[in-house]
């Protein structure tokens, strides 16, 4: 059975990770941390991970450096940098650290990360270095009203609560009421198996 470990300190796009991996890799072992740490621990405890898609800007990580120790216990394990957060040189120090792809979350919609992951474990070592201020989440998912999934898409672009906001118009406490609202959609009993 195939073994995927997610790692994304944001829970929110965490969890919709999850959702799309287990439509993705179908019946594979899904593991989800928010930390180098518990990633670490993750790879010890279920070797071998066959795919890990990793946030560089995690907990516990400082540049390459979660990236590098996940690559050494992870030897043959397809690693895939997806970052929001990130300078044009990070791709090819990501590729040079061990990664096998390195996918900007503002150049990739999450209904195409699926095609750009199935290329990568072909081989294909994709790096985008100039992101796509367009980008975002193309799909709607069920169970989200529209301004959920805008401000979702916001999120997955790394705005934080204030820039939202801003950017909509609103309050700070509705985003954070927002955010919460997509926190218990997403924590339902089907993420929990």
């Amino acid at each position: 059975m195939k073994k995927v470990l997610i790692v994304e300190d944001e829970h929110i796009t965490r969890e919709m990770l999850v959702q799309s991996a287990r439509i993705l890799f179908g019946d594979a072992e899904i593991h989800s941390t928010a930390t180098l740490d518990d990633a670490l621990s993750v790879v010890d405890d279920h070797s071998p991970i066959d795919t890990i898609l990793l946030d560089l800007r995690i907990p516990g990580a400082v540049g390459m450096s979660g990236l590098a120790d996940i690559r050494k216990k992870a030897r043959k394990a397809c690693i895939i940098v997806w970052t929001g957060s990130f300078v044009a040189e990070d791709a090819p120090a990501a590729l040079r650290a061990g990664a096998n792809g390195f996918l900007p979350k503002t150049r990739f919609h999450l209904s195409e990360l699926a095609d750009a992951i199935r290329e990568i474990e072909n081989g294909q070592k994709l790096s985008f270095i100039e992101p796509d201020e367009s980008a975002g989440i193309k799909r709607t998912y069920t169970g989200l009203t529209p301004r959920e999934n805008e401000i979702y898409t916001l999120i997955c672009r790394g705005l934080t609560t204030r820039q939202i906001s801003n950017a909509l118009g609103t309050t700070d406490r509705y985003i954070k009421q927002v955010r919460q609202n997509l926190r218990n959609k997403l924590d339902g009993p089907a993420l929990n198996e």
